[in-house]
């Protein structure tokens, strides 16, 4: 199993009203997923496509990243209009649910530098662009 994760989301289209089914990346693991680190890079990752009428909608959603020979080695970019109680546990989630896929893989040292708050208009910069 991969380290990197998606969440299932079932939601109607804003422009036709038509329900599809999509993932929602709320976990890349950075040397895992290079596809889906060119597309955060594009700045397409959470953005989805209706597979009935095309139109496309950018979604809200918080993201960790997970760069294991990097420091930080994790970057937290919460979703927008999040407050800091939110974002904080939306983030402790995150870890927690990447720690249970990685098992032993999982690097105590990763946390030493802390989890780096990133927003995401400036992920760029943070990603060494």
């Amino acid at each position: 199993m991969g380290h990197s994760h998606a969440e299932p989301s079932d939601r109607p289209c804003r422009a036709c009203g038509r329900p599809f089914a999509a993932d929602v990346w709320v976990i890349l693991d950075a040397a895992e997923r290079p596809d889906l680190l060119a597309r955060l890079r594009a700045g397409t990752l959470h953005t989805l496509t209706c597979p009935h009428c095309g139109h496309a909608a950018t979604i809200n959603a918080p993201l960790l990243i997970l760069r294991p020979d990097e420091t930080p080695a994790l970057l937290f970019s919460p979703g927008r209009g999040g407050d800091r109680e939110t974002d904080e546990a939306q983030a402790a989630a995150l870890l927690g649910l990447l720690r249970a896929h990685m098992g032993a893989e999982w690097r105590a040292e990763w946390l030493e530098a802390g989890v780096v708050g990133v927003a995401r208009e400036a992920l760029p910069v943070a990603l060494g662009e």
